[in-house]
């Protein structure tokens, strides 16, 4: 690929990242967006059709990264698959409390929650726990919302308080995995 590319596309990238610290995405302009990052308008527009466009493909990537996470992690224990996922949140704090911040797109956290939920209840239903589908989404979409929201340092009107169901039956010690994996959520921080 032409370096000039590249570059052009880092700078753009960082210019949009720097106006989300201060401005709603649906408030940037792709003049403002361009005069931040020093090219002209169709130099951006070679690269994207909008500011908002930009945005949608950084967060496509972030998910892409958590994804890989959970691919490759999804077969050992759920308290290493949040760790992982944990520790990619806090390596990448800054960019996650942008993309999750009242400036980012707002659905950002559900399509990130969602795609992870899908592949984790595919994986849980193939390997045969047996605790029912509706108890495993629940259990599975309070887990992620909290890990993501707490990792990633996202402001207090954000976090969201869930109540779990509590679960007479435990069968391969997912109740267990999953008390953990609360405490994991917590750790992280610290």
């Amino acid at each position: 690929m032409d370096p000039r590319y590249v570059r052009k596309e880092t700078e753009i990238r960082v210019a949009l990242l720097k106006l989300l610290e201060t401005t709603p995405i649906s408030d940037i302009s792709t003049t403002a967006l361009c005069k931040e990052a020093g090219i002209s308008r169709n130099t951006f527009y070679c690269h994207y059709p909008s500011p908002a466009a930009l945005l949608e493909t950084i967060e496509n990537e972030f998910i892409d990264l958590i994804v890989g996470i959970v691919d490759s992690t999804i077969d050992s224990d759920y308290e290493s698959l949040l760790r992982q996922i944990c520790q990619t949140m806090l390596d990448n704090r800054k960019l996650a409390s942008l993309l999750l911040s009242d400036n980012g797109n707002r659905r950002f956290l559900e399509r990130m929650v969602g795609t992870m939920h899908s592949q984790i209840m595919t994986h849980w239903t193939k390997s045969g726990i047996a605790l029912d589908v509706d108890d495993l989404q629940q259990i599975l979409f309070a887990d992620h919302a909290l890990l993501l929201l707490h990792a990633a340092g996202a402001p207090l009107h954000h976090r969201i308080t869930v109540e779990r169901k509590k679960h007479a039956r435990s069968r391969n010690g997912v109740e267990g995995a999953l008390v953990q994996a609360r405490g994991v959520i917590f750790c992280a921080k610290v």
